[in-house]
This record gives structure tokens, sequence and C-alpha cells, in this order.
């Protein structure tokens, strides 16, 4: 039968998480995070990263040690129509998260040596891309059932290499047609 460990006093909590953040500000001084962040704060043993309507990230360290790599906490989708969360807790049924969570976990480990934050970023920036255009495909599938069949009609058009609009009207006769953008 095994002993549980003797509860920690308050003051041992409190110095551990001020070591954990002296940790955490150490390696974000020299770990080079990508200005695409919206927000960077530190909070009790925490690295919270942000990007405004995309995801928003919890880290923290597995050590002191400038070897020790990161560790991810949770995600917070903030994807408008998807929001989801990894977070204890959280209700979200979206199993597919936390399968993600748990790659991005893995992948952070095995990438630590080399630019873990860019890795961050880019993963999650690309999971988040992917998940506006199915919700903008959603949404445009959802508008094209509410009317009669062949009434909206949408054009995809390629603006620039990274961008691209979606549009839509409704044919009302063989006149020009009178455009809306969605996107």
């Amino acid at each position: 039968m095994a002993i549980p460990p003797k509860p920690q006093a308050e003051s041992e909590s409190d110095s551990f998480l001020s070591q954990i953040d002296r940790a955490i500000r150490r390696r974000v001084f020299v770990t080079p995070i990508p200005g695409d962040f919206s927000g960077i704060r530190m909070a009790n043993g925490q690295l919270i990263l942000r990007v405004d309507g995309e995801f928003e990230v919890s880290l923290t360290v597995e050590g002191p040690s400038q070897s020790d790599s990161w560790r991810l906490l949770w995600i917070d989708i903030l994807v408008p129509g998807v929001e989801a969360s990894t977070r204890r807790g959280s209700s979200d049924s979206l199993g597919w998260l936390f399968v993600f969570r748990d790659w991005v976990s893995a992948m952070l480990r095995k990438h630590s040596s080399s630019d873990p934050m860019m890795f961050l970023y880019r993963s999650l920036h690309f999971f988040c891309l992917d998940l506006r255009v199915k919700c903008v495909r959603a949404e445009a599938v959802r508008l094209q059932s509410c009317f009669r069949p062949g009434t909206v009609v949408f054009q995809k058009e390629q603006r620039q290499p990274k961008t691209w609009a979606l549009y839509y009207w409704c044919q009302k006769s063989s006149a020009t047609p009178d455009r809306k953008s969605v996107v």
C-alpha cells in the first residue's frame, strides 16, 4: 500500500513557482519568439501565448535547466465558430483537439533544441487556418441550402498568393449579378 506524500506548505509551493517563473523568463529571453503572437504573459509557472482569432496556448518548462524541454499544458482554439479548449474541466466533446494537443506536445519536446516557438506557432497557425476555411465552406453550404437550388452561385477567386475571396449572389435574371463578399 502506497503512502501519499506529505502536502506541501504554501511557502514551499510559492518557492517552487517562483523558480519555475525564473526558468521561464530565462528561456523566453534566449528563445526566439515569433512576432505574430499578440499576447505573451507569464503567471503561476506558465507562459501563455496568444494569437487573436486563432489560439491561446499555455506552456511550462519540465525543469530549470536550459536543456529541459517545454511542456504544453492546454490549447484554446479561438477561431470564430469552432471555439474549443483542452483545459481541465472543459466540456468540449472535440476529441480530435486532444489528439492534436498530444501530437503538438510530443513534437514540441522533439524540437526543443531547435526552434520550439516557431514550430508551435506554425503548427497551430496552419491548423487554425484550416479550421477557418472549413467554417467558411460550411457557412457557404448552409447558405446555399436556404435558397431554391440554382439560385445561389458561389465563385472562389484567388487574389494574391495568400488571400482568396468567396462571392455569392442570387440569380434573378441574366443581368449582371449583384456580388456580395462573404470573406
